[in-house]
């Protein structure tokens, strides 16, 4: 599992270092695709893995899924940073879908939701069939038992923390989660190691590439010489001038 991770972030890494961009978009963009993906060739390599279809058909990646259990696997890149941990992430957006994953919960709009200006043209059978369909997804999602959401926070400078369990959507407008179990996860292999997760970009040019320093004579003293340790520090500019102080005697 965190393997998968790791390998969909290696690819984002790639396309990110391939397109020469000072932005995150071609990193963020494969990333949202890759770690899809990488999930999903599991289920082509472990035994008891199934594939299932969310969003009664519309999403367009599958979930994961473990056949006895019926526990769907889902990824959830809950920061971009390494100063933000899962126990105080805020994902970005909220979406049914999403909100479904996350709290196998009704709906909180009810049979009576607030309409939008993109509602006002719509007529009521239509609002209608929506609020079925997301009822059927809901009840999809309750079928799968559980979700154990695969959580980890990364950019093009490293992987900082990956780890999975049971996530929680506790404030909608906040967009605030909440972990009631995290178990950290390592990378398999000569990689592995949580205290290790971060991965430094490499030079663009490769190992041999030519240093700043290179071709510079080793004889030359540039005019510098050894300062005695009894001597005082050198001082380019004047220092501030002293300020007579008066005692607590004398009136200030």
């Amino acid at each position: 599992m965190p393997e998968a991770i790791w390998r969909a972030h290696e690819r984002a890494l790639a396309g990110h270092i391939a397109s020469e961009e000072t932005h995150n978009d071609a990193y963020g963009n494969g990333l949202a695709v890759f770690q899809h993906e990488e999930l999903l060739n599991l289920a082509e390599q472990v035994p008891g893995l199934r594939t299932a279809k969310g969003n009664q058909g519309k999403s367009r990646f599958e979930l994961l899924v473990v056949a006895e259990t019926s526990v769907a696997l889902w990824p959830l890149r809950f920061a971009t940073d390494h100063k933000t941990g899962h126990a105080n992430a805020r994902i970005r957006s909220v979406s049914d879908y999403r909100r479904g994953l996350l709290t196998l919960a009704a709906p909180s709009y009810g049979r009576n939701p607030q309409l939008t200006f993109d509602d006002i043209e719509v007529d009521e059978a239509e609002i209608e069939a929506a609020q079925a369909e997301e009822d059927a997804l809901l009840e999809q999602l309750r079928r799968f038992g559980s979700v154990v959401t695969i959580g980890f926070s990364c950019n093009p400078a490293g992987m900082f923390e990956l780890g999975w369990g049971d996530c929680e959507l506790i404030d909608e407008d906040s967009r605030q989660i909440y972990w009631p179990h995290w178990e950290s996860l390592s990378r398999p292999g000569p990689d592995a190691g949580y205290g290790g997760l971060r991965v430094p970009l490499k030079p663009v040019d490769g190992p041999g590439s030519t240093r700043f320093d290179d071709g510079a004579p080793s004889d030359e003293d540039f005019g510098l010489t050894v300062r005695s340790p009894l001597a005082g520090e050198p001082s380019s500019e004047a220092g501030p001038p002293e300020q007579e102080v008066g005692s607590d005697d004398e009136p200030q």
